[in-house]
């Protein structure tokens, strides 16, 4: 089934930021996910564990034949390949965090799996990047747009746009 309202987020705070995300979409290309579109890039404030690097952090919308639970087992597997490991502090630092944050209208709530994304309404970052996208996308299960969730969330955290610079040659 392709699809084209899918949208994966990327955010990476240990090492080389930029590169980390570079390599990350070009395995995502490699494994025959096409991008469509991407959000401008952030360098985010970290949410939940505060005691680490700032994120840098970029929205694809994505097209690709995979079920969801074939892409998350694709971006698990990328994950892996680029380093990360389980941690022992939750939310902490990581060199490649990939999250399925929408997939169409479709709902699911397993154990592996929750789209939309559990904290897509509570993460100003990830609803700036959507903003870039598709403001008018309706989030499934919330009922709302994206930019009426964005109209009401707390903007407190630091969500600053970087340019683009190694990524320009992996998005093009």
């Amino acid at each position: 089934m392709l699809s084209d309202k899918i949208f994966l987020s990327l955010g990476s705070n240990i090492g080389k930021r930029e590169k980390n995300l570079y390599d990350g979409i070009k395995m995502i290309k490699l494994n025959n996910i096409k991008i469509l579109r991407h959000s401008y890039l952030y360098e985010t404030e970290p949410v939940d564990y505060e005691y680490q690097n700032d994120f840098l952090n970029i929205v694809l919308n994505i097209s690709t034949e995979y079920s969801p639970d074939e892409l998350l087992k694709v971006i698990k597997r990328i994950e892996y390949l680029m380093g990360r490991r389980d941690s022992k502090i939750p939310k902490g630092p990581r060199i490649m965090d990939i999250d399925i944050l929408f997939y169409n209208d479709i709902i699911i709530k397993s154990e592996e799996l929750v789209i939309p994304h559990r904290e897509v309404g509570n993460r100003y970052f990830v609803l700036r990047m959507m903003m870039d996208l598709d403001p008018d996308f309706i989030v499934s299960g919330y009922s709302q747009t994206i930019k009426e969730m964005f109209e009401k969330i707390d903007k407190s955290k630091k969500v600053e746009r970087v340019p683009l610079k190694l990524l320009k040659g992996v998005l093009s």
